[in-house]
Formats: structure tokens, sequence, C-alpha cells
């Protein structure tokens, strides 16, 4: 998935994943600057930078059998509509997930 790119035309927050890189770090105070409200996660249950967001959540690491159905019930309940991320491994899941493709194919 593509920085930004839009997954519900009524969600207002955009979700920042990993929030501890710095790449995302970078695009926190970039978009903060320009009024967006963020969102950030990661998979550490003590994440150093999760005071940097407006508000923080906890998601398994991509690969985690829990990650599908816990991204989906962030997304849904905190009414995200964009996911940056500059994570490779993680771009390429929330791309595979979003076409359907299996993350085999």
């Amino acid at each position: 998935m593509a920085p930004d790119a839009d997954i519900s035309p009524t969600a207002t927050a955009t979700l920042v994943l990993p929030s501890n890189l710095p790449e995302s770090l970078a695009y926190r105070a970039m978009a903060a600057a320009a009024g967006a409200r963020l969102i950030g996660a990661s998979a550490l249950t003590d994440d150093p930078f999760a005071d940097f967001y407006e508000a923080w959540a906890y998601l398994p690491l991509v690969g985690d059998a829990g990650f599908e159905p816990a991204l989906a019930s962030l997304l849904r309940e905190r009414r995200i509509g964009a996911v940056f991320t500059p994570h490779v491994g993680g771009r390429q899941h929330l791309e595979t997930a979003r076409s359907g493709r299996s993350p085999d194919a």
C-alpha cells in the first residue's frame, strides 16, 4: 500500500506503521504540521515513540496470524482512512492483502 493510500472515504485518520522508524517519524512531523490526525502503531508493547502520536496502538508483527484481524479492527474502530508505511515487507503485505491475492501467489 503506498503512503497515504485511501482505504475509506469516510475515515479521518492516518495510521503510521511502524511508528518508530526514522521515515515514520519524519512523515509524522510533516503530516502533524499540516494538521493531519495520526495514529501510530507497532509491534513493540512499550514503543518509546508512542507519545509522539495523537493516539497509538499495538499491532502484532505483519507475519503473525493475528495481524490481519487486529489491523482490520483498528482501521474500523479508529476511523483510519490511510496507511503510511516505509517498511518494505509491511507495504508488500498490505498491497497483497488489499488486492485479494494470496501472499504466496
